[in-house]
């Protein structure tokens, strides 16, 4: 299941008095029921890939892929470049950049707002937003789909990417490990092995009956993906190598605190004050690594020519931050704006050339080369487009398998004459899916 997770997720619906993303889960969660319902559960696999602008596979995914770069563990995405997209597999042992955990937006920050907020990161880190692999516990589904919420931009084309990893035999030896790695390690009984509250079998993160998945393409078993998004791709993001990793020239030091008073007139003409305080300070190196003695800017004080970090480099005064330490700490503007303010020429090499953007043209041209794939594997690709613009439409229609795999809900709230709402349409293709498996 691919769902959109993206910002316009939160804009009201046909459905009366539901946003779409709340439409979504109450469909999502019926169809899910639905699937269960008098089914052994052992035959049945569900995996849910939520994507924005990425996907977030989740740390226990990426601990398990050993290709992964390992800078970070702030966030848990990878970066794709084209050639990825005309292959179904991720092997586990492919070397991958993990994406850089940063905000590239301008938001023309204020001076004060230089704390990194997550939600706004490239690679979301928000509840809801993590795969859920390969499980049959409907809980736990319906819990992942509950915890959902709508931001960012939209990748379908990497939502695709992921879920025909996660259909693909290659990913076998991740599935496996995680079958045998514990939900919660610290709540097992180390003498017995026993969860410690329920004295049972501690629950594994894919259930062990799994072990075995994604099963071969022609072994006895179907395989089905349902891609669903309410828009169209939309721009990414990537940070430029030089800024991934490695040492940063700033420094920062939690010992400071600055008082800023701003003033305003309001629509009266009344002159209104407020003054807040700041903590931290950053401090830049602005002479070259061979240059001695080396000079600093401070930022938060705009003094330049320091001998050096504001306060020194003692164990507990400025510390130099690694870039994915910054750029937890800051958006590529703020770094730009205030600790570069000292280059005459800070925006453009802080921020313009700071990032790679993926535009729509390329992201479509990379949906149609994997979805092309999945369906060269004989999997049933389900589209929804779900109030979607004609961009979204064409895109979905063309990755699904074709006619009675396309489903277009209208802003009217319906399915042409049949009028039929998010909820009978993932209805519709539960009942699809089980009358095929009753028939093969």
């Amino acid at each position: 299941m691919v769902l959109d997770i993206s910002g316009s997720m939160s804009w009201d619906s046909a459905t009366e008095d539901k946003t779409k993303m709340e439409a979504l889960q109450d469909a999502a969660t019926q169809f899910v029921t639905t699937m269960y319902e008098k089914e052994n559960p052992d035959k049945i696999s569900i995996s849910i890939i939520p994507y924005n602008n990425q996907v977030n596979a989740g740390e226990n995914i990426l601990s398990n892929m050993p290709g992964v770069t390992t800078e970070h563990d702030y966030s848990h995405c990878v970066d794709f470049v084209d050639s990825d997209f005309k292959e179904n597999a991720i092997n586990p042992n492919q070397v991958l950049n993990r994406t850089a955990h940063f905000d590239r937006r301008n938001y023309n920050d204020d001076y004060e707002d230089e704390r990194h907020y997550v939600s706004r990161s490239v690679c979301t880190t928000r509840a809801g937003s993590e795969i859920t692999a390969m499980t049959n516990i409907v809980s736990d589904l319906h819990d992942q789909i509950a915890a959902m919420s709508p931001g960012g931009n939209t990748s379908i084309d990497i939502g695709v990417k992921w879920a025909a990893a996660l259909l693909d035999p290659q990913f076998q030896p991740v599935i496996n490990k995680l079958s045998k790695q514990n939900v919660d390690p610290d709540s097992v009984d180390p003498d017995t092995g026993l969860d410690i509250s329920t004295g049972l079998s501690p629950q594994k993160i894919v259930p062990a009956v799994f072990d075995n998945r994604p099963m071969k393409y022609e072994a006895n078993v179907k395989k089905i993906m349902i891609v669903m998004t309410d828009g169209e791709n939309t721009e990414n993001w990537i940070l430029n190598e030089a800024y991934r990793d490695g040492a940063s020239d700033v420094w920062y030091n939690p010992n400071y605190e600055q008082e800023v008073t701003n003033c305003w007139y309001n629509r009266w003409g009344q002159r209104r004050c407020e003054t807040n305080r700041y903590t931290g300070e950053y401090s830049v190196r602005t002479t070259a690594p061979d240059v001695t003695p080396p000079e600093y800017y401070w930022t938060r004080q705009e003094l330049a020519g320091q001998s050096e970090p504001f306060g020194g480099e003692a164990d507990d005064q400025s510390v130099r931050l690694t870039y994915p330490q910054l750029w937890n700490r800051v958006t590529l503007d703020w770094n730009a704006e205030y600790n570069y303010a000292w280059q005459s020429n800070h925006n453009q090499t802080w921020y313009d050339n700071a990032f790679t953007t993926v535009y729509r043209s390329e992201k479509d041209t990379r949906l149609s080369d994997i979805c092309s794939e999945v369906k060269g594997k004989d999997i049933d690709v389900y589209g929804i487009a779900f109030e979607a613009p004609a961009v979204g439409v064409t895109a979905i229609d063309n990755c699904s398998s074709g006619a009675g795999f396309f489903y277009e809900v209208k802003k009217s709230g319906g399915l042409g004459e049949s009028e039929q709402t998010i909820t009978q349409v993932f209805e519709s293709i539960a009942t699809a899916i089980k009358r095929l498996r009753l028939t093969q």
